[in-house]
């Protein structure tokens, strides 16, 4: 009888061992692909900065020569705000 009772603990400690094996194989799966999502806002977020200095830039040139035609042209907010309350 205790034979029985010590094939049944065996099984049940390899059935434990199995299922954090599987468990163990889940965490590193989701960690790599944590990992590669990491990367690629990394690379997304490198793409945008590019863009935004480009746009910044093209902004810059564009006051720039707005300044040049129109030197009394002011693009301040204050009056933006004067002209929608006027609204």
């Amino acid at each position: 009888m205790f034979t029985y009772f010590l094939i049944g603990l065996s099984l049940v400690l390899v059935v434990l061992a199995g299922m954090q094996m599987v468990h163990l194989f889940c965490l590193d799966r989701a960690i790599r692909e944590k990992k590669q999502q990491v990367r690629d806002m990394e690379r997304a977020n490198k793409k945008l900065r590019e863009r935004l200095t480009l746009a910044e830039e093209k902004v810059s040139e564009q006051a720039e020569l707005i300044a040049k035609i129109m030197p009394d042209y002011s693009s301040n907010e204050d009056t933006w705000a004067e002209i929608i309350d006027e609204i």
